[in-house]
């Protein structure tokens, strides 16, 4: 009894497995299309740029002797900094090892050298 019922699930899990799909259906482009349209407008708008609106630009009224202060005010005076020396900084002197224009042999091993000096 346990064997023809073993039998017929191994038969019927393999048919299930077996199962050819149907034809693929095409799907609608034209929800693309509109997709790729909306696409385009909106890159096309975040590229241009908006002017602000004008401004009127108000000019306040001279100012009269009683709104000036008499009082003199403190200013802040400079703190003078340093200028950082940049590093990595070098001017070729010479080859030391191959000249320039040096014919090697196509894959032939070299080590190129150069003198260097710090500026």
């Amino acid at each position: 009894m346990k064997r023809p019922l073993l039998f017929c699930a191994v038969l019927i899990l393999g048919a299930i497995a077996c199962n050819l799909p149907g034809a693929a259906s095409t799907p609608d482009p034209l929800p693309t299309y509109a997709a790729q349209t909306v696409e385009a407008r909106l890159t096309d708008s975040a590229g241009e740029t908006q002017e602000p609106p004008p401004t009127i630009a108000l000019t306040p009224p001279p100012a009269t002797a009683t709104e000036l202060s008499a009082s003199p005010t403190n200013t802040n005076t400079p703190i003078p900094t340093t200028t950082e020396v940049p590093c990595n900084r070098a001017a070729f002197v010479s080859d030391v090892t191959i000249p320039d224009g040096t014919e090697l042999a196509q894959g032939e091993a070299f080590t190129k050298t150069w003198r260097l000096r710090n500026t």
